[in-house]
């Protein structure tokens, strides 16, 4: 299991970092203006970020190429770039809950799935309110007007089918060669006798300490 923590966290933490710092040079986007801002350039997606690596603003410039300004934010509203992030983000999260279905290295992470109505319910409606809040969220959830474009969503969906990929590589690590944590066996039974034995110690230890006379006294009244 520690290998598959450690793996899809890499991997997802990766992902998102390429989308935040480097998603105007890959995604693309169509030529629109919003209120007069153009929201791609070249082809791409206009950034998101608000500040330049240095912690730089420029909040009043409106038709600033680098920064996803305040004046910009105030007459386009959320920007297009960030909710790639956002729901690329989010999606990974679901599918690799498909992949912890099995934890011991099982590659056909469906087997059974027939036998669980539930939990298809469940990922189905956790699918379902995803897809509404990044296509119709908007600046409640600091979603884009008008969401994602059909190509914007192959790229966030292909990205999140990336954990199955990166799941089916790990199986080909030994799990020997990872750090091992709760491998010991524990018989359930035994730690219950340990918690009542170190009760009954406790309480044995507070009538101890109870002077005796004050054990007569009570006993008289």
């Amino acid at each position: 299991m520690m290998k598959h923590i450690i793996g899809q966290a890499i991997y997802m933490i990766a992902i998102t970092l390429v989308i935040l710092f480097a998603g105007e040079y890959f995604l693309p986007e169509k030529d629109e203006i919003v209120n007069g801002v153009p929201i791609s350039f070249n082809g791409y997606v206009r950034t998101g970020r608000s500040a330049d690596y240095a912690g730089n603003t420029d909040d009043d410039n409106l038709y600033s190429t680098t920064l996803y300004t305040k004046k910009i934010f105030k007459e386009v509203g959320p920007s297009r770039h960030y909710t790639i992030l956002f729901s690329t983000f989010v999606f990974m999260q679901i599918f690799n809950e498909w992949n912890c279905r099995k934890l011991h290295d099982e590659v056909n992470i469906f087997a059974g799935i027939q036998t669980n109505y539930i939990s298809i319910a469940v990922r189905f409606l956790e699918t379902l309110l995803q897809v509404i809040i990044s296509q119709f969220g908007g600046r409640l959830f600091g979603i884009y007007k008008d969401g994602m474009t059909g190509v914007q969503w192959c790229i966030c969906i292909a990205f999140s089918v990336g954990t199955f990929v990166v799941r089916l590589i790990l199986l080909f690590i030994p799990e020997d060669r990872l750090l091992a944590y709760g491998s010991k066996e524990l018989d359930p039974l035994e730690k219950r006798k340990s918690v009542l034995a170190a009760r009954r110690s406790a309480s044995f230890k507070r009538r101890a300490s109870i002077p005796q006379g004050a054990v007569t006294i009570a006993k008289n009244e």
